[in-house]
């Protein structure tokens, strides 16, 4: 692994959610917990030739490690997705990747979480994140994760009420996320 590329861009992965660094760090706890065994997971589906599925878990850890600003784990699954892609996998890039998960997950879980209010942006910029939100449920399209998060941030909402509407939208049921959103809006 290269020294020089840091476990966790702290700076660079607040800034993916809006300055919501409440946010950011759910999100990096969410992650450690979900994304711990995934090369354990990925040693197996390459072991049992199933290079699909290590493709998909690999490109997969690569994204969101890439938008949460998870450095090192980023660039080690960008080599290895490209290994896998070329099925000329070696297994000094799969134990890095395990090294490097590893290593995320421990900073993760010591990283000094002060919680901060709600994110204090202005009328307009919340406005603005309200009106780019509604629309896109109103016509029920897909937001990704990256898009989704950078929109909840920018709201005027309480940290539950985030999680509340992030989650709806997430079981695609966006009606109840806008009544959600019009009563927080109301109040």
């Amino acid at each position: 692994m290269d020294e020089s590329i840091p476990i966790i861009d702290v700076t660079f992965g607040i800034s993916q959610l809006g300055g919501d660094e409440s946010l950011f760090h759910r999100m990096l706890f969410k992650f450690s917990h979900e994304f711990a065994e995934t090369p354990s997971t990925v040693k197996q589906a390459i072991s049992s030739n199933n290079f699909e599925e290590a493709k998909i878990q690999v490109h997969t850890t690569k994204g969101i490690s890439g938008n949460l600003g998870l450095a090192a784990l980023y660039e080690c699954s960008k080599v290895l997705d490209k290994q896998i892609k070329d099925k000329a996998i070696s297994d000094a890039t799969l134990n890095e990747f395990d090294t490097v998960m590893q290593e995320t997950c421990e900073a993760i879980e010591h990283l000094d979480i002060v919680e901060s209010p709600t994110a204090d942006l202005s009328g307009e910029a919340t406005q603005e994140a309200f009106y780019s939100l509604s629309q896109k449920l109103e016509r029920h399209e897909f937001i990704d994760d990256a898009e989704l998060h950078t929109l909840v941030s920018g709201l005027a909402l309480s940290d539950d009420d985030k999680t509340k509407v992030v989650e709806l939208i997430e079981e695609l049921q966006y009606e109840k996320a806008l009544v959600l959103l019009e009563r927080c809006k109301d109040e």
